[in-house]
């Protein structure tokens, strides 16, 4: 175990910083759904305690898949044995993200421009006729071995993805989830650049911000995010600087680059809140002294929080903005595997928290701390 730094934490950000104007040459409008790999009878409570109802079930010769919904958001849980993608996804990675995947228009166009900008092609267009609809969908490599489906619905498809019956069950809960806001992928050293690469060569996305955190224990990562020209899909990349860096004991564990925590909007987060706690959810506690500065950061910097600061203490929210408004965030312990899911309510602000991410950063530490991690 290396011995914690004594140096004082810092926190560099330049935001946004300036970017050549995004593009959408693949016609991406959104992200469709992402794609989780484990236990069904562990991942499907631990969703609809979070909120999501069950739609479908599907029992292949490879294994099992359930479809799940809440508000805008859909997954598909794959278990499944090793000559389904996913499977071999969990034997190499353990429970995660399998496959991150994007609505296009026309997904011939897509494919080829993709392949034409070097992407990885993992499976060439399959056609399915599902009802009064059409599915189509092919994948190419994403970050580490996370697939991207490339999906196109035309019509009115009666199934969200081939093979699966209606077997629907009911949310254990109404947290008021809405929508993906944006997902964090993690890498390993000096492998940030070239997943950057990727997304703005293939996809159009252009990098928005930038971060470099140095933690109270000497720990530390550095972040660029990345984003589609109609702001639907939003990918935050970290990289470690350090072995004892928290982005690092994502990639051990994990044993390679992935997807490291959804975050998903709700309009009412206390509410979100006190349901998921109810539930059994856990979230990430920021030292106290936090609460005390607040009231004099939020002051200096220039807007108005409608919500008491007491109760904002009580339930453990970070708050962070500017001019253009705040947003209200948490983070909970980790749920599958090192993946954990942030909270997120904005009112106006559409940054990540930036001036958060020091207090944030070092709560996880303490938490490495207490694991025996640090």
């Amino acid at each position: 175990m290396s011995t914690p730094s004594s140096a004082t934490p810092s926190f560099d950000l330049s935001t946004p910083v300036e970017a050549k104007t995004a593009t959408n040459p693949l016609g991406l409008s959104r992200i469709d759904h992402f794609q989780l790999t484990g236990s069904i009878d562990r991942l499907e409570p631990l969703y609809r305690r979070l909120g999501f109802e069950r739609l479908a079930v599907g029992r292949h010769a490879w294994g099992f898949v359930v479809h799940l919904r809440q508000q805008r958001m859909d997954i598909l849980i794959f278990e499944a044995d090793a000559t389904h993608p996913a499977g071999r996804y969990f034997q190499a990675h353990g429970e995660g993200v399998c496959a991150l995947n994007f609505a296009v228009e026309d997904l011939d166009m897509a494919l080829a421009r993709a392949r034409s900008q070097g992407a990885r092609v993992m499976l060439e267009p399959q056609t399915h006729a599902l009802g009064e609809g059409t599915l189509r969908f092919a994948a190419i490599q994403g970050v580490g071995d996370v697939w991207n489906y490339l999906v196109e619905r035309k019509g009115d498809p009666t199934s969200f993805w081939p093979g699966l019956v209606a077997e629907p069950a009911p949310a254990l809960c109404d947290p008021g989830l809405v929508r993906v806001d944006h997902l964090t992928n993690n890498v390993g050293p000096g492998e940030m650049e070239a997943l950057v690469d990727f997304y703005e060569r293939v996809y159009g996305f252009v990098v928005t911000r930038e971060f470099h955190i140095r933690g109270a224990l000497g720990t530390g990562l550095d972040s660029k995010v990345v984003q589609s020209s109609n702001n639907q899909v939003i990918i935050p990349i970290n990289q470690p600087t350090d072995e004892k860096s928290q982005v690092q004991e994502y990639v051990t564990r994990h044993r390679g680059q992935g997807v490291q925590h959804i975050a998903m909007s709700t309009n009412d987060i206390f509410h979100t809140l006190r349901t998921l706690r109810d539930q059994g959810f856990q979230f990430l506690r920021v030292p106290d002294t936090y609460y005390d500065l607040l009231p004099g950061r939020v002051a200096r910097s220039g807007y108005t929080v409608r919500e008491d600061f007491s109760t904002v203490k009580e339930m453990g929210v970070q708050i962070d903005g500017d001019e253009t408004g705040y947003l209200l965030q948490i983070f909970s312990e980790d749920q599958i595997g090192p993946l954990f899911f942030e909270i997120i309510q904005r009112r106006g602000n559409m940054g990540f928290g930036e001036g958060n991410f020091q207090a944030l950063y070092d709560s996880i530490e303490l938490d490495q701390k207490k694991r025996g991690v640090l």
